[in-house]
């Protein structure tokens, strides 16, 4: 990858960074906006976008969640007696 493709990658994967999956969207729209007014770079803008579409896509894939199995939930805790005659005793009843 030459200087030029690698800096377009970095630009990209700054972009999901910030914008997370809205990126894509957000960058077509600055490609647009460039192609109406005449930009030269309105072309680098949907390259940009378009790696961060396939970044994006990438992530998706690698964040699926796996199947989590039901934990069983924790035996209730009982109260000692020595516990239970220490509150009792403190309660100042006799």
């Amino acid at each position: 990858m030459d200087g030029g493709k690698e800096a377009l990658e970095k630009f990209a994967r700054e972009a999901v960074a910030l914008y997370g999956r809205d990126a894509p969207e957000m960058l077509l729209h600055r490609a647009e906006l460039a192609h109406l007014y005449g930009d030269p770079l309105a072309a680098t803008w949907h390259e940009v976008a378009a790696i961060a579409a396939r970044i994006t896509r990438r992530t998706d894939r690698s964040a699926e969640p796996s199947p989590v199995r039901p934990q069983p939930s924790p035996a209730p805790r009982r109260i000692s007696e020595s516990s239970h005659v220490l509150r009792k005793k403190g309660s100042g009843r006799s």
